[in-house]
């Protein structure tokens, strides 16, 4: 196009009335379109944080709570819709900068309004702009940036453009940090542009700087309301280090697994998915025409638009596999909003492009531009279907269902947001059930950002999420009733968990099953489970329905019904690995392990729906290795173990739980080196040290042993196994029998006081009980010790008859009492072929008391046969000798 036809239609008078005509176009679609209360994900957080003025998570996102909270004014009593139309009003802001960039390029009008609307109903941007998000006001900064830079023109009349774009680029990185991708690149734009006058740059920095800083002191929001302590109050905002800290933003997770160039290779892959999903695929053959069209037009400002888009799709791929790991693809998927809609800008000027060429042919101007139009009406009809949100009341009906159902001054806990924030949401706008406290959002318990209501909780008490079932078991006799959003194993101390709704809830010391049936109060009609359109969170919400209705009819031993829920769910959801997971723990509650594993199996082909690696993937592992090893698959089993502790190596639970893997294959150092990590990481737990115990005392550590096994019984002197075991230990590897004796009886107090104790190796205590009291010369107490032993019927086999029988003849010679001791010899005779000392200690006690020395001499013969390698053979046959000369 020529500079003279350029300045004809880059300047036209009606442009003011046509952008207002745009603008409220725009705002009339995503108004109308918008959310009529809060959705899932970070929407009702951001909603209850301008309600409440309070502090949201890291970096704060101070402009969505502060203007928010202006929206709840202009339109009270509409709930999230009013916040939400924070994000209609800033997408609309954003899509009449584009139409006056569009003509800022010499579009021509219809082209400009063509390519608006482009931008307007892009898949992506128009699910955030109905939405209280950080991406429409994203875009929207970046666009008005865009427009103030492409006004410079390396002259002196620049410096209110400076002034102008340093606040506007302040309160861009204040609402999202993504600003910073782009920054440079508008800063090296601006050093080409005024290359040959770098002097007026310099002396521009200063009042540029004063706005920024002017943008930037939004973000003092956060200590002052931090210090007000508002009921969302992410982090302790009050000190230096704390609102530097926040102010960060999202942690750098280095846990996770950095990802190989192959990986990166299918993020790209995956935004070309999504650039494909944007809008109608025939309207990408416009995008190389206007790449190549914008080089000849716009030459350097072609170059701005092109470095920007590189920087940020790339910048986004690189940096969130840095910060996120290898799932950042699908999780921050709205990350790309901006490079998307900058494509969209290519896309814009190529349809101008292809209508120039045409202008001069009306016949075919004419039919080219109605196709254009059509596609991009199909695009507006093909994503109203996932952008949409005016029905969508799936959260807030979700979150009513969960607090209806909680019992007064309840306690729920939660390690997923997609429960804690709609709850919170509801609270917020409603006040609903501010009695209720909630604890825990993204797994971080003991610094909740939700804790509303009066309670005496000692939270400091769960310090991680590995402390939330001894927290429960600790306070289960509370008058709080407790209810969980996961299922826990809590079967301990008479306190089961059974399903409420959507919920959990410990029912201490209670054995009926539910006093109603839940359901009966479950608003499912803001669900549909045909529809194909829900994205990841909803059908995981969805998916949940479905199977804690099933769990409710296990419960109710309705296993057939409880089945078809279960198979719905996996049907509408198949490929959610946070589905497998939940599917496969039922199935293990209801004792169908084969269902399960293959449950779990099919949940490790799943792509994970977290960033990090998930308490779903790890539970994966984790409960697969005890089913194979239940089945006997000892590998299988160590091989899924290994692979979760590896998968995450400061996790507590799992380095013992493989120490424990490793303690059953008779693999003592490995079980050692796992169990000792534990302790290091900040396990105290009686049962680790126990186990510890054995592991020392098989490697032949016995100082470690001992030290464990004592510190054992320091966490918990009421675990009957480790009395049990400390007693093996003293009187076999420590030599300490009147110790042994100690805590052999110990164990057998403890287990007959738990009426669920497994008795089966009380006959084997007694046994060991009689030799220890013998060999400290109790030999009264020896012969109770012995005869209750055979009571029980402790003698399974020859072997264990004949010692059983020789301990008593023993200690009957010792009492004097010689009929009884040669009847306990001579009913043990049975077991000397398995146990031939037995004929070595009878000859003793005959030619002791002087009887029968024929017989004594006949038994050490045998016992000779029996052990030919005997280290006391010549005295033996010397004995035999005399024995023989006796009976001539």
């Amino acid at each position: 196009m020529s500079g003279k036809a350029a300045k004809k239609t880059a300047r036209s008078p009606r442009d003011g009335a046509w952008s207002v005509a745009v603008f409220l176009a725009a705002l009339a679609l995503y108004a109308r379109t918008a959310a009529p209360d809060f959705l899932f994900d970070d929407n009702p957080e951001f909603v209850s944080s301008a309600y409440l003025l309070g502090v949201s998570h890291a970096p704060g996102y101070p402009i969505i709570s502060l203007f928010g909270k202006l929206f709840t004014y202009a339109a009270p009593g509409t709930g999230g819709f009013a916040v939400n139309l924070l994000s209609a009003f800033a997408a609309a802001g954003a899509i009449v900068l584009s139409f006056r960039l569009f003509r800022r390029m010499s579009m021509r009008l219809e082209a400009a309004l063509l390519g608006a609307t482009i931008l307007a109903v892009s898949r992506l941007f128009w699910e955030q702009a109905v939405q209280a998000e950080a991406y429409s006001l994203n875009f929207f900064f970046l666009i008005l940036s865009l427009n103030i830079v492409w006004g410079m023109r390396g002259t002196r009349g620049d410096a209110r453009s400076f002034a102008a774009l340093g606040a506007v680029s302040a309160l861009g990185m204040v609402n999202h940090y993504s600003m910073a991708l782009a920054l440079p690149v508008i800063g090296l734009f601006i050093l080409w542009v005024h290359r040959r006058s770098l002097r007026f740059v310099i002396k521009w920095l200063a009042p540029a700087a004063m706005a920024a800083a002017v943008g930037f002191s939004l973000t003092m929001y956060l200590p002052a309301r931090s210090a007000a302590g508002p009921a969302i109050n992410w982090d302790d905002q009050t000190t230096v280090a704390g609102f530097i800290n926040h102010l960060k933003g999202v942690d750098r997770r280095t846990e996770n697994p950095r990802v190989a160039f192959s990986e990166k290779i299918r993020f790209a892959r995956d935004y070309g998915w999504r650039l494909w999903r944007e809008r109608t695929p025939a309207l990408l053959l416009l995008l190389p025409v206007g790449v190549i069209a914008a080089a000849f037009r716009l030459r350097e400002r072609a170059a701005l638009l092109a470095a920007l888009w590189l920087a940020l799709f790339a910048g986004f791929i690189l940096l969130l596999n840095f910060l996120y790991g290898p799932r950042a693809s699908y999780v921050v998927k709205v990350f790309h909003i901006a490079s998307l809609q900058l494509l969209a800008v290519f896309i814009a000027i190529g349809a101008d492009a292809a209508l120039g060429a045409l202008r001069k042919n009306k016949y075919l101007w004419a039919p080219a531009f109605a196709v254009l139009a059509g596609m991009v009406a199909w695009s507006a009809v093909a994503n109203s279907k996932t952008a949409d949100a005016s029905r969508d009341t799936m959260a807030p009906v979700y979150a009513r269902n969960m607090l209806i159902n909680a019992d007064r001054d309840a306690i729920i806990f939660s390690t997923l947001e997609i429960e804690t924030f709609p709850i919170s949401a509801s609270r917020a706008m409603a006040g609903m059930r501010r009695d209720i406290v909630l604890i825990g959002r993204q797994g971080d318990i003991s610094q909740t950002a939700f804790s509303f209501g009066r309670h005496d909780i000692p939270l400091f008490d769960v310090d991680d999420i590995s402390d939330l079932e001894s927290f429960v078991v600790n306070q289960s006799s509370m008058k709080n009733k407790l209810y969980f959003t996961k299922r826990l194993s809590v079967q301990q101390g008479g306190a089961p968990v059974h399903v409420n709704g959507l919920m959990y809830q410990l029912l201490p010391h209670e054995k009926k099953m539910l006093r109603s049936d839940p359901w009966d109060r479950i608003d499912t009609s803001a669900i549909n489970t045909d529809d194909k359109d829900y994205d990841r969170i909803e059908k995981t919400v969805v998916s949940r329905y479905l199977l804690m209705r099933g769990e409710h009819h296990i419960e109710r031993g309705d296993w057939p019904r409880a089945l078809d829920y279960l198979k719905q769910a996996e049907e509408f959801n198949p490929e959610s690995r946070f589905l497998r997971a939940g599917l496969g723990a039922v199935y293990m509650a209801a004792g169908d392990f084969l269902r399960a594993a293959e449950q779990f199996e099919k949940g490790l082909e799943c792509d994970p729906e977290n960033v990090e690696i998930s308490i779903d993937t790890l539970a994966l592992h984790s409960n697969l290795s005890f089913i194979y090893g239940k089945f006997g698959r000892h590998e299988k089993s160590l091989e899924h173990m290994k692979t979760a502790a590896r998968l995450s190596p400061k996790t507590p639970v799992l380095r013992v739980n493989l120490g424990k893997t490793y303690w059953n294959r008779d693999m003592w150092r490995e079980a050692v080196d796992e169990l000792e990590a534990a302790i290091s990481l900040g396990v105290e737990n009686a049962a680790v040290h126990a186990i510890l115990g054995i592991c020392y005392e098989k490697l032949g550590m016995l100082p470690e042993a001992d030290i464990n096994y004592r510190r054992s019984l320091e966490l918990n002197p009421n675990l009957a196994d480790t009395h049990r075991d400390f007693a093996i230990f003293n009187a076999y590897s420590a030599d300490n029998p009147a110790l042994a004796i100690e805590h052999f009886n110990k164990y057998l107090e403890l287990i007959r006081k738990d009426p669920a104790s497994d008795f089966s190796d009380v006959p084997d205590i007694y046994v060991n009980l009689g030799l220890l009291n013998q060999k400290i010369g109790d030999h009264a107490q020896a012969v109770a010790d012995l005869r209750m032993a055979v009571e029980l019927n402790a003698g399974g086999s020859p072997r264990k008859r004949a010692i059983i029988r020789t301990g008593l003849a023993r200690s009957f010679d010792s009492l004097g009492m010689k009929k009884e001791a040669g009847a306990e010899y001579e009913m043990g005779m049975e077991g000397a072929s398995e146990y031939p000392e037995i004929l070595k200690e009878r000859a003793a006690f005959l030619d002791r008391n002087n009887m029968n020395h024929a017989l004594a001499a006949e038994l050490l013969e045998r016992y000779l046969e029996a052990v030919p390698d005997a280290p006391d053979r010549i005295k033996i046959e010397i004995d035999i000798s005399r024995l023989r000369a006796r009976t001539r």
